[in-house]
């Protein structure tokens, strides 16, 4: 009976003490180390995608002329993409050349483009919308033109 209480004793003791060297070896890591995982996590954040900054414009009405006359008239509302703050104020001191650049492009064009099925006049109006912001602004300031209303009426 002996040798069963002191075996048990010994087991109980063996598994303290493992217990006890298992936490104090938790506490060394979270004391010693959490520099290293302050850090690691540091890291991680200048590795995230700095979220973009848009540039809302006033709603944009093009006249599709044929034969000398008035025909329709499109309606665009667009957003502009940008990188950063410094981009985005630079769109907007030009915002008022944008628009009339975009008007004077997209009156000659939107007539032939029209013909084109909708998603392929969308995605070549916005190819060409980034094309003059690039002209106007230089390359690389807008990152993409996002036309959030397209709507088009006829004259009557």
């Amino acid at each position: 009976m002996k040798k069963k209480l002191g075996l048990r004793k010994l087991i109980l003791l063996l598994v303290g003490v493992f217990l006890l060297l298992a936490v104090a070896e938790v506490g060394w890591i979270f004391a010693y180390h959490s520099e290293y995982l302050v850090a690691g996590q540091e890291e991680d954040q200048e590795d995230l995608i700095v979220a973009p900054f848009f540039v809302s414009m006033e709603s944009l009405v093009v006249p599709v002329i044929r034969n000398d006359q008035v025909e329709r008239h499109v309606m665009l509302t667009l957003t502009l993409e940008v990188g950063d703050s410094h981009s985005r104020s630079r769109v907007q001191k030009a915002v008022h050349q944008l628009r009339d650049a975009f008007v004077r492009d997209l009156h000659g064009y939107i007539r032939v483009a029209m013909t084109r099925s909708h998603n392929d006049f969308l995605r070549l109006l916005k190819s060409r919308l980034l094309r003059v912001t690039a002209g106007v602004i230089g390359p690389g300031v807008v990152r993409e033109v996002l036309i959030q209303q397209a709507a088009e009426r006829e004259v009557l």
